[in-house]
């Protein structure tokens, strides 16, 4: 698919607010059935949705497609483009495959500019607000996710202590969150392909009373109903794989406005552990061979 045609997520995602609630439905269901969506009739989805096949033909057509077999002509091109395997054999062959670090550089300015641009100031604070006032903060994130996670927790214990890791040492998620309560948050990182661990650890969470700080990509339904609040990025790459350059610079935004707000505890929990990594020797000496 040519990337100067917009997807059908981008579609949804520029006019949201201004659908009727019916069509809000229909579009969080097309969300959700993103990956096969192509299986579905305009039919089936405008009944999983719980509106009429009437207002399905003016969601589509709102969207910009002259019917429903437009889209599905659309995402048959794009079919799992989460999977590096799809990207290649879409290329023709593994030397095929596109991008040059020119259009690298272009794509990955153009997540960070669409991302920036698409956070609500008031969203971003509220997301500042809860992970800094939480008691615990419970960081989760599965898969590509993961990766992100741990970046997650390393940096935020150093602000704050009790900054707990899941999936963490090869215990199981039910072991980590026995403990979760209503003055703890979580923030969940969850990017495509999500498993339904993921979604079964909101549930817990959300039943035991704490608050959620989910961080995903534009396709985000069912985890996203589950969240108190949702920071959205976009991570399209040129190639293989989803580029999370977005995530990052927005988890280093969270991060130092959440230093800000804890003021002098983070700074002297700062200080505290400088001054532990001085008596654990823990980098090596100036004059050394670090």
């Amino acid at each position: 698919m040519d990337d100067a045609v917009p997807s059908i997520e981008q579609r949804i995602l520029e006019l949201y607010e201004e659908l009727t609630a019916s069509e809000k439905k229909l579009a969080k269901v097309v969300l959700e059935c993103q990956g096969n969506l192509a299986s579905y009739s305009a039919t089936e989805l405008s009944d999983r949705a719980g509106v009429s096949k009437a207002t399905a033909v003016r969601f589509f057509r709102r969207l910009g497609y002259e019917s429903y077999s437009a889209v599905r002509v659309q995402v048959r091109d794009a079919t799992d483009s989460g999977s590096p395997l799809a990207e290649i054999l879409g290329a023709g062959s593994p030397t095929a495959v596109r991008g040059t670090l020119g259009a690298h550089l272009a794509q990955d300015l153009q997540n960070l500019t669409r991302t920036i641009e698409g956070l609500r100031s008031d969203v971003v604070e509220a997301a500042v607000e809860t992970l800094a006032d939480a008691d615990r903060v419970w960081v989760v994130g599965f898969r590509n996710s993961h990766a992100l996670a741990l970046y997650a927790r390393a940096v935020l214990v150093q602000l704050k202590p009790d900054i707990r890791l899941i999936p963490a040492g090869g215990l199981s998620a039910a072991e980590e969150l026995a403990g979760i309560g209503p003055r703890d948050a979580v923030l969940a990182i969850g990017f495509r392909r999500r498993l339904q661990a993921l979604l079964d650890v909101l549930e817990v969470a959300r039943e035991a009373g704490a608050r959620i700080v989910l961080l995903t990509d534009p396709t985000a339904a069912k985890s996203a109903r589950l969240a108190d609040v949702v920071l959205r990025c976009y991570t399209r790459g040129v190639s293989l794989f989803d580029s999370y350059v977005a995530p990052m610079s927005v988890l280093n935004h969270l991060f130092s406005s959440i230093a800000g707000r804890l003021g002098e505890v983070a700074v002297e929990r700062l200080d505290h552990i400088e001054r532990t990594h001085e008596r654990l020797a823990t980098f090596a000496r100036r004059n050394g061979q670090g």
